[in-house]
């Protein structure tokens, strides 16, 4: 009887967690759609007979404005979220998200739509932060990985299926049905509580145990008091963990962790992952079956089917033998693609280039999604404790602010020296991290927390 009560205990935290994490999967999954609006419909806004009449600088702004705007996510995130609370903050993004369909159905301007992508980058950095404390104070150390697998799939699973839609509906109806989709998300907010962690930290022990018990399933009172007490004692000990800014960095560990996370990231971002997507409407070349956008298509249903798959490999890989691996294929990928613009640029016949392009691509995509929930539990892995909100905020601000650095000279770099030149950066980049995690990143897998 032991062993079944523990199990349907387990089972009914499983539904309870799921139900108010709901909140938190559709927000991501309207950060997917945004993501996903941009390839497509910029190929829309370039043809001849739109009336945006869209220039290759317009769209690079359009592309890397988001990425300005979610450096103030980070920054104005601490006080966001420990001052609304958690569930507070999820409202606000959701809300964020949501006004931005309306405003790019009305808008006949670029720079209203530069606007409208700034405020969601803002939204996106504020998200980058909550989830990670949102899942951390609902969560087992066992269940991280999980749902951050699962964050992962659910947002490639709102960009697959905005590339879907934005392919076979025009701009005003894409807007019409992202907004259906995001009044649609509104409805979860009622199930989604705050966390007892927040709670306790505003001395709300009612509604924190109350909270608790429900998450858990617990019906002893005894047994969800020992948890806010726990959690109790835990709050106390990061206040009294609180220290300066300047301390906090000089210390060789705090400062070797940060170096570490924050190169992986910058360099990991110089790979093309803020680049390939949004552009590859105009890297793709239709082929005598299929259009560029058909190719989109397929591209996005690749990188769903790796992000489905790519928490089986996050959990039987160790973390260090995957990044290495995944890098260096992706700069293999990127040397073929490379080669293969070069050529193609000087008119030379590539028989089935169009697929051997795609195929390249594709193969960047793909492994991308595979390692990517591992570059999350890193980060959140390898930084101690003391400095994990102010580490991931550096993260977050630095990778933007190189995501906005390569989304804008994309243009310049194909008019003054090539579009092949762009992917031997790329893989010159993933080939130096490559080196980088060999040499300096420690293997966490299996390993507590105080034994990284």
């Amino acid at each position: 009887m032991g062993i079944l009560k523990r199990c349907m205990m387990f089972l009914l935290m499983m539904e309870n967690l799921f139900v108010i994490l709901c909140a938190v999967l559709f927000n991501q999954f309207l950060i997917g759609l945004a993501y996903g609006w941009v390839p497509i419909t910029l190929k829309k806004l370039q043809d001849e007979v739109s009336a945006f009449k869209l220039s290759d600088e317009a769209a690079s702004w359009i592309v890397s404005i988001n990425e300005l705007g979610k450096i103030s996510g980070p920054v104005l995130a601490p006080f966001i979220i420990d001052n609304i609370g958690r569930r507070g903050s999820t409202l606000l993004v959701m809300y964020l998200l949501s006004l931005m369909w309306p405003s790019i159905f009305y808008t006949r301007s670029i720079y209203l739509i530069c606007v409208i992508r700034f405020t969601f980058g803002c939204a996106h950095g504020l998200f980058d932060v909550l989830s990670s404390i949102y899942i951390a104070e609902n969560c087992s150390s066992e269940l991280r990985v999980i749902i951050g697998s699962v964050l992962t799939i659910v947002f490639t699973a709102g960009i697959f299926f905005e590339t879907v839609l934005a392919t076979f509906l025009n701009y005003h109806h894409t807007a019409i049905v992202n907004e259906t989709v995001a009044f649609c998300a509104f409805s979860t907010i009622y199930f989604c509580t705050e966390t007892p962690y927040f709670l306790v930290m505003k001395e709300n022990y009612r509604e924190a145990e109350k909270n608790l018990a429900w998450l858990l399933g617990m019906r002893d009172a005894n047994d969800c008091l020992e948890k806010i007490k726990s959690i109790e004692a835990s709050v106390q000990e990061e206040k009294r963990k609180t220290k300066s800014l300047k301390l906090l960095l000089s210390s060789t560990a705090n400062a070797r962790s940060i170096c570490i996370v924050l190169s992986m990231h910058v360099i990991s971002m110089m790979t093309g992952s803020s680049v390939i997507a949004p552009y590859c409407s105009m890297i793709f070349s239709s082929s005598d079956m299929l259009s560029a956008n058909h190719y989109v298509i397929m591209y996005g249903t690749c990188i769903f089917l790796s992000a489905c798959i790519s928490p089986l490999v996050v959990l039987k890989l160790n973390r260090r033998t995957l990044l290495i691996v995944s890098f260096s294929i992706i700069g293999l990928s990127h040397t073929c693609s490379a080669l293969l613009l070069y050529f193609h640029n000087r008119d030379y016949k590539i028989t089935l280039y169009p697929w051997l392009i795609f195929t390249f691509i594709a193969l960047y995509g793909i492994v991308r999604r595979m390692f990517g929930p591992a570059l999350y539990i890193i980060r959140t892995e390898l930084l101690p404790l003391s400095v994990r909100a102010i580490g991931g905020s550096m993260v977050v601000i630095t990778s933007a602010l190189t995501g906005f650095f390569m989304a804008k000279t994309f243009f310049p770099i194909v008019a003054y020296f090539g579009l092949e030149v762009n992917f031997f950066i790329y893989a010159s980049m993933s080939i130096l991290l490559s080196f980088i995690i060999y040499h300096f990143l420690p293997e966490s897998r299996g390993k507590s927390l105080d034994d990284i």
